[in-house]
């Protein structure tokens, strides 16, 4: 089925005009009625995820330390990550593939809706530069079968300025090193095009690689290409931790009966991609899908969460030192929590849960619900508050 632009700028008009969203969101104030009951001051740790309620409409909700929801804003239809800005006040959200919309958020202002323009769409992920000034966003340029970054003015309500090549087909997720100009972006390797949907077109042909970019000007630094054998490992997700390394998590497109490592790491300089090790009934256990990934706030503890095996498994990512695995039915949503060590998770049946595999700790928060309230696949930590 076939974008249609017109109903997503009606939507996203409808959005702008959404009564009770200044402040809401940004934490000045919780939302009216969203909770049933008065509102309250915002927590110090605060999270941000996109969620189904359980009449089936779609929204992005902050939550605390605990779990529980403190503001909410109604959006169109279903989106996928949120992008922190660095002022630490703001953020946006951005929508699922294949759809169109994003919105910024902040503490003082309406919701600003845009759209990723004709002929693109957005592949749900996004990153500022180091000043906001720009909102890089992984695009589809679907016509043309090649991925796109798009460079967003912030101060212009998000309009797109710029844009150039991800150097691969496919780019999902992409993040800037901290400290530095590099972007550096998850070419997935999977063709898609609206007019068919979530269809995967050239399994046969994928070509996933990190590529490194000139968060200035575009340039492509450095491009690392899977070996041959894992041409159908989709490179999917980062994260960025300590020492400038960077973890990769993959959804592997071929046989159900190949086993082959989800993980890996790489620093800039370093001469290839290195595949982290577990045990072999690990990556079976995860089922050749990785949803998410993120490191404990020091960047040492690696998280990936594997929702479609119900499991998320831990690193010590510096030395390759595998730490566990736990259970938790598709769990999906992982960001830091203010410990060594530590997580907050999220799953598609509405949990939320607190992992620690340094302390052998698992503390369900809020249990799963039997009502379709979903937490979308990406938890995103606001603020490095205390708890």
């Amino acid at each position: 089925m076939a974008i249609d632009r017109r109903a997503t700028l009606a939507a996203l008009a409808a959005l702008a005009a959404f009564g009770h969203a200044p402040g809401v969101f940004g934490g000045a104030r919780h939302a009216p009625g969203a909770f049933g009951g008065a509102g309250h001051a915002p927590p110090s740790r605060r999270y941000a995820s996109a969620r189904r309620r359980a009449d089936g409409s779609f929204s992005v909700a902050q939550l605390d330390a605990a779990g529980r929801l403190f503001a909410e804003l109604d959006l169109p239809a279903r989106a996928h990550a949120v992008v922190a800005h660095p002022d630490g006040a703001g953020s946006v959200v951005l929508a699922r593939r294949p759809d169109r919309f994003g919105v910024a958020i902040g503490p003082s202002r309406a919701p600003q809706p845009f759209d990723s323009g004709d002929r693109r769409h957005f592949y749900g992920h996004g990153a500022f530069s180091s000043d906001g000034r720009l909102l890089y966003t992984t695009e589809n340029d679907f016509e043309a079968g090649r991925g796109m970054i798009g460079l967003r003015d912030a101060a212009r309500g998000y309009r797109k300025i710029g844009e150039w090549p991800s150097d691969g087909i496919g780019p999902h997720e992409l993040c800037r090193l901290p400290g530095r100009r590099v972007l550096a972006i998850a070419n997935g390797g999977i063709a898609t095009h609206p007019d068919h949907g979530r269809a995967k077109l050239n399994l046969d042909a994928m070509a996933p690689a990190l590529v490194y970019q000139d968060a200035g000007t575009g340039e492509t630094l450095r491009t690392l290409a899977l070996p041959r054998e894992f041409h159908r490992l989709s490179l999917r997700h980062l994260a960025a931790g300590a020492g400038g390394m960077l973890a990769l998590a993959g959804q592997y497109e071929g046989p159900a009966n190949d086993l082959l490592p989800l993980v890996a790491v790489h620093r800039r300089g370093e001469s290839g991609l290195r595949f982290l090790t577990a045990p072999d009934g690990v990556w079976r256990a995860m089922n050749h899908y990785c949803g998410g990934a993120a490191f404990d706030r020091l960047g040492r503890v690696l998280a990936v969460s594997a929702p479609r095996g119900n499991v998320i498994a831990f690193w010590m990512a510096e030395e390759d030192r595998f730490l566990g695995t736990r259970s938790l039915t598709d769990v999906c949503g992982v960001a830091a929590d203010g410990s060594d060590g530590g997580f907050l998770v999220t799953t598609g049946l509405g949990a939320v849960a607190r992992i620690n595999p340094l302390a052998g700790t698992r503390q369900l928060l809020v249990p799963p619900r039997r009502d379709g309230t979903a937490w979308d696949n990406h938890l995103l930590a606001l603020d490095s508050g205390q708890d």
